[in-house]
């Protein structure tokens, strides 16, 4: 064989490799036979063209664009060379099909330059020209339409992305991050949690309690950089307790570093929680500490340290530190209102300008109860009678409709095994001490000898009894049951309602109480007169009250029912002994455990920001977490040198009430600083931990995947996904976005999963309505940043802008079905499909119109929708054009079910637009919503929904909206009604609305955007 037939035979090869592998959408590997194919035979334009083709699959629009160039170049000279021309001219017109959709990607995924489009030279130039002559079929016969008008198509993005600056598209970004990411709840409210009741965590080395949950940062390893950038995000902070727990952390590790790397330490710590009273909460804590830092070893010292006890842990409080915590709300209140309030607060704290209203708002409130004497420490007690253990067992154990079966079996375990504990103890007594301890209660004196069927009889009875005094004990310290250092001060605590104080801090008849119990002998007191000197000289923990608790049918008190005082402690013991901060200087002291357990917490604190001063700053930020962390990405009021990326994040339970996962990875990890080897974000599953069979159902409830198949589709790594009383983390990939197509779905997979996730969140599942359900919040506008976020994963652009396409055209086919169950949705729903059809997706046009008008110079690939104002069709037009309308329900316009549920703060709400011909009413669309997405509910133009909404208010009355002007008033000339509808009791919330009450406030382009640092690419 020659040489020449030998590279023919393995161009041939190489050809049909090529051509296998793309087949099989293995396109990164047929484009590595392309290319080498095309190297061996320079003057054959098909390889060219076939590399343009797998490359331009593979999402790379500027080496499609070039290998398109060079195939068209060399099939341009064999056409002059009259060497197949009717072949050539096939091969021109794929390239000419193919450039202008590169192009159009390209230059909207930000790889192609729309002036000069990436062409590297005249020859690349005159090929464009050549290929557009014969996609716009100038002079010939053979013009294709298609690709006309793709050809017109690049030309009106080549002109519009000319137009449209960097600050334009930042704009659109902030447009977008601004928009509401949640359906709407009927009566919106921020309920207050003061105190948490998870376990003390260090974001540093401590995760949990768990050995596989320490996950420790080795500051030595880290670079130099890292370590002088060290920030952590605290979000749903509450009452702080892990931030605490990191800076002891840091305290603990910086210690082991040498002296050099100590210098280069500096850490930010960001304090976020969505309310206001949280953080002035938090605030006072970190003002008292600082209070605390300047009097170290002071007479001033105690005092100070029983009010941080007190105010962190107490619900009353001696009447000494309620003087100093009402000086301390009044100082922080005096330096918010500062014109620098900076330069009133320690150096080491720092309050978002944007954020002080609230915190205000929260201490006058304060200020007001205090002045006005209106709250009572015997109102306090009375608020703060837990419910039993026994009755929340029985209430997890006795087959509640929305628990896990597996869970409630759990509980009952453990319960069982808590009873048999004590039993086995009790069994190890001797019989002559057993019979004398069941003697000191048993109605019954103990049978003799020769009645030994009576006696066993009366035994056993006797020892089921002690298991119930126990058990009851056990029951009345609560958490102290399981620290021993605890359980006796538990006992006062169940009469009382308050901690041991130190010495001085004591009056008499409580001294007295406390010491009988302490050496469990003598004479108490009687706990009259224990309680009249309570009243007299305590008081309320003015911090834990929120205005919250003034609406009715609340009685102005926190609710403390659910509220286990002992928790906290346990907690914050175990954390203290975890970290060895218990030493022969720091102790539990026994006279007064509980003080002692927080004040070496606190003290530890205190320390490691003495040590670090100058090298910690803790940022206090109010906002919602998904919208906080989205306008950090693209501009917000914070200092330019703030941190927008963290070295690790704790979000709390905050995912439970915000999609989860999903919107973790939508929302949360996109602020992790990916360089770091330790980077993760992690959080609980408070809310609902019952519920979940297992981490599979969890998993694909809020995500609609495997954890296995997380990464392939949301790009981040699994690193925990344990909801019931574990840790749900989540990691960057080992390698930055984007990913290689290898490592993700497959185009088929992707549209799928694409579709369910629209399809769930059109028709979300049942959602049960009681206190252990699932909360699935999310409207259109995560589902447009689920496809921004796949394509800075690694999906080409193309793929999501064919999706996109067809769901705004309403031409989408899928296999997805609605889960018509109750939430969980179960594993097993992720396999089932139904026969490939047409969804209806007419009747959510509108949201998307909304959506794309205001946001779509921040789209990174085309939208193909009509551009005319005076169609009803779906059309994309300026923010100006889209106005803000308001209606107002009248006193008895909120239906009767909706304004007697509990909950009503679930974000659940949407607004449906009923047209005059509609066949349904609202309450039958709320009920029977899968069936307008297969069609045979409703007819084009009949009726839009919103899920995008901006207000929606029981208390004010109010609903607000967005919507295209001349559609609006469209809808006024036709007499439309406007409805709201929640999917959680699939009924109408309200009566219809008529248009004439519909009133536009401003326009969507008059929105206020503050001045912000706009980050540009």
């Amino acid at each position: 064989m020659t040489p020449t037939n030998t590279v023919a035979s393995d161009v041939s090869a190489l050809k049909e490799q090529g051509n296998a592998l793309f087949k099989a959408r293995r396109f990164a590997e047929s484009a590595e036979k392309y290319a080498k194919a095309e190297s061996q035979t320079p003057q054959d334009p098909v390889f060219s063209s076939n590399l343009s083709a797998a490359l331009y699959e593979l999402g790379d629009y500027a080496g499609s664009v070039h290998a398109i160039c060079r195939a068209a170049k060399k099939a341009q000279a064999l056409q002059n060379k009259n060497d197949d021309q009717e072949k050539n001219l096939v091969l021109l017109q794929k390239l000419s099909s193919r450039l202008p959709k590169a192009f159009i990607h390209g230059m909207l995924d930000g790889s192609i330059d729309a002036s000069s489009l990436g062409l590297v030279d005249d020859g690349e130039e005159d090929g464009l020209e050549r290929l557009r002559f014969v996609g716009e079929g100038t002079g010939s016969s053979n013009s294709d339409s298609d690709t006309s008008r793709l050809w017109e198509q690049f030309q009106r993005v080549r002109d519009e992305r000319s137009s449209i600056s960097e600050v334009d598209v930042v704009k659109a970004r902030h447009r977008l991050a601004d928009l509401p990411i949640f359906k709407k709840a009927v009566s919106p409210s921020k309920e207050y949690y003061p105190i948490g009741q998870d376990e003390v965590i260090s974001l540093i080395d401590d995760w949990g309690a768990l050995p596989e949950e320490q996950d420790p940062i080795n500051l030595s390893a880290l670079s130099s950089s890292q370590r002088k950038n060290l920030s952590f995000l605290f979000a749903g902070v509450g009452d702080a307790r892990h931030v605490f727990g990191t800076i002891i952390g840091l305290r603990k590790a910086h210690e082991k570093l040498g002296p050099a790397q100590q210098k280069e330490i500096n850490v930010h710590l960001n304090l976020l929680d969505i309310h206001p009273t949280a953080l002035a909460r938090d605030l006072c804590i970190m003002m008292l500490l600082d209070d605390h830092i300047h009097n170290t070893k002071t007479p001033l010292e105690e005092e100070i340290l029983a009010t941080l006890f007190y105010t962190y842990a107490g619900v009353v409080m001696p009447d000494k530190c309620a003087r100093r915590l009402q000086k301390t709300i009044q100082k922080t209140h005096d330096a918010l209102t500062k014109s620098e309030p900076s330069t009133q607060l320690p150096s080491w704290i720092h309050i978002i300008p944007s954020s002080i209203p609230g915190l205000l708002a929260s201490l006058k409130y304060w200020q007001t109860i205090v002045s006005s004497q209106t709250r009572t420490t015997r109102r306090m007690v009375q608020a703060h009678r837990p419910i039993s253990k026994k009755a929340t067992n029985s209430f997890l154990t006795g087959g509640h409709p929305g628990l896990d079966a597996g869970f409630a079996a759990r509980v009952q375990n453990n319960f069982d095994s808590e009873r048999q504990a004590i039993m086995n103890n009790i069994n190890q007594l001797p019989e002559d001490m057993l019979i004398e301890l069941i003697a000191k209660a048993a109605p019954t004196p103990c049978p003799g000898r020769d009645k030994p069927r009576e006696r066993a009889r009366w035994i056993e009875a006797g020892k089921e009894m002690s298991v119930d005094m126990l058990t009851d004990m056990n029951e009345k310290a609560g958490s102290a049951r399981n620290t021993p250092d605890l359980f006796r001060e538990a006992q006062m605590y169940h009469k009382t309602r308050c901690f041991v104080p130190p010495r001085s801090f004591r009056g008499r008849n409580m001294a007295d109480w406390w010491s009988c119990i302490r050496r469990n002998n003598g004479v108490p007191p009687s706990m009259d007169e224990v309680s009249r000197e309570m009243e007299n000289t305590w008081k309320p923990n003015y911090s834990l009250f929120d205005a919250w608790f003034d609406r009715p049918p609340r009685d102005g008190y926190p609710n403390l029912a659910t509220l286990d005082a002992f928790q906290l402690l346990q907690q914050i013991h175990g954390f203290n002994k975890r970290k060895g901060l218990f030493d022969a200087h720091s102790s539990v002291d026994e006279d007064c455990p509980s003080f002692s357990v927080v004040s070496i917490f606190f003290k530890a604190a205190a320390k490691a920001i003495k040590v670090l001063k100058g090298k910690i700053m803790f940022e206090i930020l109010q906002g919602d977490m998904c919208h906080t962390l989205a306008k950090m990405r693209v501009g917000d009021d914070r200092p330019s040198d703030f941190p927008r990326k963290f070295t690790r994040m704790w979000l709390s339970n905050v995912p439970n009430y915000t999609h989860g996962p999903m919107n973790m990875a939508l929302y949360i990890l996109p602020n992790l600083d990916d360089r770091h080897l330790y980077s993760a974000a992690g959080s609980n599953c408070l809310l609902n931990t019952g519920i979940w069979a297992s981490p599979a159902d969890f998993c694909h409830t809020y995500t609609l995947l495997s954890v296995a198949d997380v990464p392939r589709f949301l790009g981040y790594r699994v690193k925990h996904m344990e909801p019931v009383f574990g840790l749900i983390s989540l990691t960057p990939p080992s390698q930055p976005f984007p990913l290689p197509l290898s490592q993700l779905a497959s185009r088929v997979e992707l549209i799928h999963w694409l579709s369910r996730v629209l399809v769930y969140t059109l028709a979300p599942p049942q959602s049960r309505m009681e206190a252990f359900r699932v909360m699935y919040p999310n409207n259109l506008v995560p589902f447009l940043n689920i496809l921004l976020h796949l394509q800075t994963v690694g999906f080409p652009s193309h793929w999501l802008s064919e999706f996109l396409n067809d769901v705004l055209n309403d031409r989408l086919m899928s296999t997805a079905t609605p889960y018509s169950g109750t939430m969980p949705t179960p594993f097993i729903e992720a396999k089932r499909v139904v026969q490939r059809r047409k969804l209806f997706l007419d009747p959510w046009k509108v949201d998307w119109e909304n959506i794309l008008s205001i946001a779509h110079e921040a789209l990174p690939f085309p939208i193909q929708v009509a551009h005319d104002s005076t169609s009803d069709e779906i059309c994309i037009t300026s923010p100006d054009e889209i106005g803000y309308y308001q209606a107002t329900v009248g006193p008895s316009g909120w239906c009767f079910p909706t304004q007697m549920m509990r909950l009503n703060t679930d974000q659940c709400a949407v607004l449906v637009f009923i047209g005059p011909k509609a066949q349904y009413g609202a309450d039958w669309l709320a009920k029977n919503m899968a069936e307008v997405l297969e069609g045979r509910a409703t007819r084009k133009g009949d009726m839009y929904l919103l899920t995008v909404v901006d207000e929606m208010n029981m208390g004010s009355s109010k609903i607000s909206w967005r919507m295209r002007r001349s559609r609006a008033d469209k809808m006024r000339k036709e007499k439309w009604t406007m409805v709201p509808i929640r999917f959680d009791a699939r009924e109408a919330a309200a009566n219809p609305i008529p248009s004439s009450k519909w009133k536009e406030i401003w326009s969507t382009s008059q929105s206020p955007i503050p001045d912000l640092n706009l980050e540009l690419d």
